[in-house]
């Protein structure tokens, strides 16, 4: 990360950290997210902190978000780079499918289609935006370390 970068994260840490202990709770981080138009669920905010909390004490300190906002990054411009649409306009499943693949997870099809269910239970139109494809992405990150603790019990 440059200086640069690493300055404007943690000065976004800092203003996410409303009480400032250090730490971010759910409710401060799902409303950063939501200044910033990523709508999610107090639960899918709850699943990205236990996700990057390495020291599991509820919440996140600023490594640990560092991690998240590389994470949420990562899958943005991933999802992004395989819409053949403009962005804010959704992504078909097989661009879905893909961006899913490219970011390196191999579900096979019948899991894929429940986690995408998930979230167009009708199969209207699979994502209207680029961060409800980024919930898409954490739901397949949550399935995928469930399997290997079932396997590693």
């Amino acid at each position: 990360m440059s200086n640069t970068h690493d300055h404007a994260i943690r000065e976004w840490f800092r203003s996410v950290d409303k009480d400032g202990t250090g730490q971010i709770n759910c409710v401060e981080l799902q409303a950063a997210l939501a200044k910033g138009n990523l709508h999610f669920s107090l639960a899918s905010v709850a699943h990205m902190i236990r996700m990057h909390d390495i020291d599991k004490s509820g919440r996140i300190n600023y490594q640990e978000f560092c991690l998240l906002h590389q994470f949420l990054t990562q899958v943005q411009n991933t999802f992004t780079s395989h819409s053949r649409k403009s962005p804010g306009n959704g992504l078909t499943y097989a661009e879905v499918w893909t961006a899913q693949q490219a970011a390196g997870y191999k579900l096979d099809g019948p899991a894929f289609d429940a986690v995408c269910k998930c979230f167009d239970p009708l199969g209207v139109s699979l994502q209207h935006c680029v961060p409800a494809t980024c919930v898409v992405a954490l739901l397949i990150r949550v399935l995928v370390s469930l399997v290997y603790e079932v396997w590693d019990a």
